[in-house]
């Protein structure tokens, strides 16, 4: 029973380990968040883990980045269309609870420069050390194809 009880506490606010892989959800479509006509964003969950650990971790060091990319673009040569970065401190506000675990809810608004089309988030962990991890791609169709 306390090895069950050490992992919950290695999972929760207070992990302080290596997160070594994230998982990337989004809405299934944009969502309006300010109200006005037309989409201007989307929701997104991000959850961290760590070898050795059952249940999502919290994210204590590095930041995160939201990556916007045009589908079919290459992600390691071209520029992403938009980029939201979080510092791990600022994503404290942001964390939930779930059946799944601890994560993380944030709605990601692209202003003025609305994409169009079929568009891939991915997030991008940065640990301390500068190592990068990334998430798969999420697909996210944003319009209809123009006939």
């Amino acid at each position: 029973m306390s090895w069950l009880a050490l992992m919950g506490c290695q999972s929760g606010p207070d992990f302080n380990g290596e997160v070594e892989k994230v998982v990337l959800l989004s809405s299934p479509a944009p969502i309006d968040v300010d109200g006005r006509p037309g989409a201007d964003g989307f929701l997104v969950k991000i959850y961290a883990f760590s070898r050795g650990v059952a249940r999502p971790v919290s994210i204590q060091h590095g930041s995160v980045e939201f990556q916007l990319y045009s589908r079919g673009k290459d992600r390691k040569k071209d520029d992403p269309l938009k980029i939201w970065s979080f510092e791990a401190d600022d994503l404290a506000s942001y964390r939930t609870e779930s059946m799944v675990g601890m994560g993380y809810s944030l709605i990601l608004r692209w202003g003025d420069a609305a994409p169009s089309g079929t568009v891939e988030i991915v997030a991008r962990l940065k640990r301390e050390s500068g190592e990068l991890v990334y998430s798969r791609p999420v697909s996210l169709a944003l319009s209809l194809p123009q006939n």
